[in-house]
């Protein structure tokens, strides 16, 4: 687990308490209290108490490397995150799509576009259908984000990778760019709908 200086008495209390209510501090239970910790946008805590669970010699699941990875991104904490993810693909587990786009979206947000556009295309490498991630990432992330020069960027990223969407995603993208946008090049989109 990533070094952390972060001392919060919520989850030392949790910690402590918890035994005495006869409840097992077990991999579960470190679980189910990072997931609601996360919903509930307490990363510091979530954080904090998975450093906890890690020093008990107890390893992190995938659900909670999920839970933590989608705390972080939200809060622009790519960094932390991008150690999280990187612990996380180590031991075996991988983010879902979701996962992708916040922190994806998060990273184009800071300016960070060519380690978004690299995590992007190591994320190319999993086994998820084309439309999938052109969905998740590219319609509902990037270009809600307002990232329709990057969008474009990522599609032809995937294209070259032979990851081609459907003839229908190509008509929504090219919907979702107006035709007076300087900085957007849609001829590509075209010229896939004429094909």
């Amino acid at each position: 687990m990533v070094e952390n200086a972060i001392n919060i008495d919520i989850t030392s209390i949790l910690l402590h308490r918890l035994p005495e209510y006869g409840c097992e501090l077990n991999v579960d239970t470190y679980s189910t209290l990072t997931s609601g910790l996360c919903r509930e946008g307490k990363w510091q805590e979530a954080y904090h108490l998975v450093g906890s669970m890690t020093d008990q010699g107890l390893n992190p699941d995938e659900e909670i490397y999920r839970s933590l990875l989608l705390a972080l991104a939200k809060n622009y904490k790519v960094d932390i995150a991008l150690q999280i993810l990187n612990e996380m693909t180590v031991r075996g587990f991988e983010p879902n799509l979701i996962a992708y786009r916040s922190l994806i979206c998060a990273l184009c947000k800071l300016d960070r576009r060519e380690k978004a556009l690299n995590l992007f295309e190591s994320m190319l490498l999993q086994q998820w259908s084309p439309d999938e991630i052109v969905w998740t990432i590219l319609i509902d992330g990037l270009v809600k984000e307002g990232e329709p020069v990057l969008c474009m960027k990522f599609l032809h990223a995937m294209e070259a990778r032979d990851h081609a969407p459907t003839y229908r995603t190509y008509i929504i993208l090219a919907r979702k760019f107006p035709k007076d946008e300087k900085y957007v090049d849609t001829s590509h989109l075209v010229s896939k709908l004429r094909a």
